[in-house]
């Protein structure tokens, strides 16, 4: 699967996903938008897929080649035949017209996802800076409290520093969570919610979620989806995190506006803070506040709606046609070709290539694709109940009746067979 297709279905996923918070933010677990935004993230970042009847690619193959009547119901193979259709203008592989239209194209993607990657690892090592930079905390009995009620077989650290402003979680062997030096340590509901709030970040290693997407973003910077999807996984790793705590630390009113308060002080006091860091958002302080005062427990019915969407998604989106899996390659001789030295002819003698609307005589394999989008040649002349000299006769013909028929589709050497061809309709 190339890049830009790779990257053309990630979109899809993401667009999705935008829509279905927009509407459900607050109405389904947020966990299920974690486990959305996963699907889109393997999207980007796994050069292939596997191939799926149920995939987009698949129900629009088979929609688009088998829907309608009467002059729809003409269907593929008139479309192919009479229409002058030149499969070497949709099947061609689109970054090859990028590279016609900017010869550079390649190079221009990888010196500008170079510069991404200096640029965010450039933010990762002044992340780091801070826990250099770190002390830690002294004896307080709150902390200690704290500790004891929340294991991690990982070994956690927490430190103070006096260059950040609110509390960070960094590290994914050797977790840290760094708190600044400002804050106050005597409050007991404070100081239980921001560690909790940066230990479930640890727990859930959500700074490999961050470190990812933002791979996934140097590969793909040329897709806005991908910007979209780096600032909204932000925005949900928090508020899920937040969900975490209120599950941890009480899911009452006051408990909530409790924790909103916190979290609006600590959205206030924010500096500016590294994308690689957990960190309170000022940004999206005000998502998170509703999310947070509008917080249920998740009923069956909703975990059970968030798991048909994630499964939805990956079947429809990460999945791909029968025709992105390897096939047998069919050479299409271009219009130009066949203007200048007129079709192609296969070691049998037989004329192959797409229909030219300037030359009348039709080859005697004709370039076609079927509703699986395998691409290939048929003889017209196979379907015994359809043979036809113009688009009128192929109209009167649909129109007589229902039709399911299929006849072979092959490579231009007329011989070997790769599929099968719908000449008939479905009403």
């Amino acid at each position: 699967m190339t890049l830009l297709k790779t990257s053309m279905y990630a979109g899809l996923i993401i667009l999705a996903i935008i829509i279905l918070r927009t509407i459900a933010l607050n109405k389904l677990p947020k966990a299920g938008f974690l486990a959305m935004w996963g699907v889109a993230l393997l999207r980007l970042l796994l050069p292939f897929s596997f191939p799926s009847k149920w995939s987009l690619s698949a129900i629009l193959a088979r929609s688009l080649g088998r829907f309608g009547g009467g002059a729809q119901g003409l269907n593929n193979e008139v479309k192919l035949i009479f229409d002058g259709l030149s499969m070497q203008k949709t099947s061609a592989n689109i970054w090859q017209k990028i590279e016609e239209l900017c010869p550079n194209a390649a190079a221009i993607w990888l010196v500008i996802a170079a510069i991404l990657f200096v640029l965010f690892s450039l933010g990762l090592i002044k992340s780091y800076s801070a826990v250099r930079s770190a002390s830690p905390v002294g004896k307080n009995e709150l902390i200690d409290e704290w500790r004891a009620s929340h294991k991690l077989l990982r070994p956690l650290r927490i430190l103070q520093s006096d260059r950040i402003t609110t509390p960070a979680a960094v590290g994914i062997i050797r977790p840290r969570i760094i708190l600044p030096k400002a804050m106050s340590l005597s409050d007991r509901r404070a100081v239980g919610y921001v560690l909790t709030h940066e230990y479930c970040h640890i727990r859930r290693l959500d700074m490999l979620w961050k470190m990812l997407m933002l791979c996934a973003v140097c590969i793909h910077w040329f897709n806005p989806f991908a910007w979209a999807m780096l600032i909204l996984l932000n925005r949900d790793l928090e508020i899920s995190c937040d969900e975490l705590v209120l599950r941890r630390c009480g899911e009452d009113k006051n408990e909530r506006k409790a924790y909103a308060y916190s979290l609006i002080e600590m959205a206030e006091a924010r500096g500016s803070s590294p994308l690689i860091c957990s960190h309170f958002s000022r940004n999206a302080a005000e998502e998170r506040v509703t999310a947070i005062m509008k917080y249920r427990k998740a009923s069956v019915p909703a975990v059970v709606v968030a798991v048909v969407m994630v499964l939805c998604l990956t079947m429809a989106f990460s999945a791909s046609g029968s025709h992105d899996a390897p096939a047998v390659k069919v050479y299409i001789p271009t219009q130009e070709e066949i203007l200048k030295n007129g079709y192609p002819v296969n070691r049998n003698g037989e004329t192959f290539g797409p229909q030219v609307i300037d030359i009348l005589d039709s080859p005697d394999l004709v370039l076609a694709v079927n509703d699986e989008g395998v691409v290939g040649y048929v003889r017209p002349d196979e379907d015994d109940g359809s043979k036809v000299s113009s688009p009128e006769e192929a109209a009167a013909y649909m129109a007589a009746g229902p039709h399911e028929q299929f006849i072979n589709m092959y490579t231009e050497d007329g011989q070997t067979v790769i599929g099968k061809f719908f000449v008939g309709s479905n009403h």
